[in-house]
């Protein structure tokens, strides 16, 4: 599920509590052209700086007898 769009230090901390309650995080780079947001002067200038963040459930395998 897509959760938001951040950058350092926001970025660390978002990972980190995502992981602490459960979830596997992962990240996308951000590409400009496909962000609905009113100014996207900071994502086109320096677009390396930016992730997309991407949560899910654990997986949690079931061991058969």
């Amino acid at each position: 599920m897509q959760q938001f769009l951040a950058c350092e230090p926001r970025l660390s901390e978002a990972i980190e509590l995502y992981e602490s309650i459960g979830f596997e995080v992962h990240l996308q780079p951000v590409i400009p052209g496909e962000i609905d947001a009113e100014c996207k002067v900071c994502y086109e200038i320096e677009p390396d700086r930016y992730k997309t963040i991407y949560t899910r459930s654990k997986k949690v395998k079931v061991l058969e007898d």
